[in-house]
């Protein structure tokens, strides 16, 4: 029971994190948040490089940050594997549409992807790693 409620502490912080992270860039401040507002619905498609960013490589840690939300997912809401996948394409797409309502960022069909796989990983890699059936 004890370690339940820790693995529910350590989610719920990450969960915090990610909107952080995802909303909030990692400012301190709404108000220095950098004000974009645009949307991208064809998948893995970049019109330019922005900031001297590497657009897969954005891709890539998009699905990295998911990872261990995937796990600690499974961890603390035992969950069938496609019941919780949808709670990360939904969370995912929360911060998406978030992003594009308040203009605090570009709303991206790639990043809702890469986040979703993300999760899926973190899913799969509990079922490994803590050798408990997810389907």
């Amino acid at each position: 029971m004890r370690r339940q409620g820790v693995a529910k502490m350590i989610f719920w912080l990450y969960l915090i994190f990610l909107i952080w992270l995802v909303i909030f860039k990692f400012n301190l401040s709404w108000t220095d948040i950098h004000r974009v507002r645009d949307l991208n619905l064809i998948p893995f498609h970049y019109e330019n490089v922005v900031e001297g960013d590497i657009p897969l490589f954005e891709a890539f840690l998009n699905l990295l940050v998911f990872v261990p939300f995937g796990d600690l997912l499974r961890l603390v809401y035992k969950r069938s594997f496609i019941r919780n996948l949808l709670l990360i394409f939904g969370l995912s797409l929360i911060f998406e549409i978030s992003q594009y309502v308040f203009a605090i960022g570009a709303s991206d069909i790639t990043d809702l992807i890469s986040n979703t796989l993300g999760g899926a990983v973190g899913l799969g890699l509990a079922k490994l790693l803590h050798r408990e059936r997810i389907l």
